[in-house]
């Protein structure tokens, strides 16, 4: 199959996970990275003048995907999100028998996204949330798929670190995800009172907490990507899988199991029940003072040879029953094949 591919793909992205997994399935994958029309540009002054620039920044996108398709003629256009795209756009894509799909994975419906003014035109719509499905229907999609997360094989595996990675990225918690008030307030209470382990957070956006913030001291000031995360997840104990607000679980899941390293901790939602089972693969907990418990019976010493058995075998699921996206990006080629 020749796929024609756009969303993001910087050094970590989804996408770029998903591109390689056709790839290794024998696809030919061309890729229109979104970023180089809609570039991240922090500080409200450029937030403003992108703002002034996203219907010229639209109409190239859509153009560009036009032309993309006329030039590499590909058998499916895989299109992430679609927040930009047009209706009209996708229906001159589907001349000539070619198909198109969107995977939407984002667990909100933003108002300015013309996703769901396109969804009736896609041949199939794919997303991770199960509750999306009823309400893609009710604005027509021809298809819906609920599908998985994974992780990267080629990026996601144990490491060995050394005595200068271990300074670096060594703790006994660690979250690797964006500022979220929910999430934000929640690890305030969690160190908040007589928490004797280091937190450790990486992401964007922890700039938005408060000056007088516990969890300043536990930021490091920036963002993590594929060339450091079994590194950060390496260096851990254990690492907090937690969730937003529609989905039940989300690629870190797989990718924390997949480093071998800390401990998966996650939320206790039926999607993570069925990847992992709970104490043997992972630990899962509903909200602070279960986190709490958890954290303080698994970080004890005496707990370390059960943490090292437990994410190995955590590891051995994820390769077990194949937890990439080979399968994922299978179920799309089956579905185009009978299509």
């Amino acid at each position: 199959m020749r796929i024609l591919q756009t969303g993001q793909f910087w050094h970590g992205s989804d996408c770029l996970h998903i591109a390689r997994a056709w790839e290794a399935e024998g696809a030919i994958v061309r890729r229109v990275p979104d970023e180089t029309l809609f570039p991240d540009w922090r500080g409200r002054a450029l937030r403003g003048v992108r703002r002034v620039l996203r219907p010229a920044l639209r109409r190239a996108w859509n153009a560009r995907l036009l032309a993309e398709a006329r030039l590499f003629q590909p058998d499916v256009v895989f299109i992430a999100n679609a927040h930009e795209c047009a209706p009209q756009t996708v229906r001159a894509l589907r001349t000539d028998g070619r198909r198109v799909m969107c995977f939407y994975h984002d667990a909100e419906l933003y108002a300015h996204s013309r996703f769901l003014a396109c969804v009736s035109e896609f041949d199939l719509v794919a997303s991770p949330c199960w509750w999306h499905k009823e309400r893609f229907e009710e604005v027509g999609a021809q298809a819906v798929m609920q599908v998985r997360y994974g992780y990267d094989p080629e990026a996601h595996q144990p490491v060995r670190l050394g005595e200068r990675e271990r300074a670096i990225y060594s703790a006994d918690i660690v979250f690797v995800g964006s500022h979220w008030l929910p999430r934000a307030e929640a690890f305030a209470a969690l160190i908040g009172r007589d928490f004797a382990h280091r937190l450790t957070l990486w992401g964007g956006r922890w700039g938005l907490l408060p000056t007088g913030s516990p969890l300043r001291a536990c930021w490091r000031g920036r963002e993590i990507h594929d060339g450091e995360l079994r590194y950060v997840y390496g260096g851990a104990k254990a690492a907090i899988q937690w969730v937003k607000v529609g989905d039940q679980h989300n690629p870190r899941t797989f990718q924390i199991a997949a480093c071998g390293g800390a401990i998966l901790v996650a939320q206790r939602t039926e999607e993570h029940q069925a990847f992992f089972r709970e104490d043997v693969e992972a630990v899962f907990f509903e909200g602070v003072e279960e986190l709490r418990d958890k954290l303080n019976f698994w970080l004890r010493d005496d707990q370390e040879a059960a943490r090292e058995r437990m994410a190995a075998a955590a590891r051995e699921r994820c390769l077990a029953e194949d937890y990439g996206y080979r399968p994922v990006v299978r179920r799309y080629a089956a579905f185009f094949a009978g299509g």
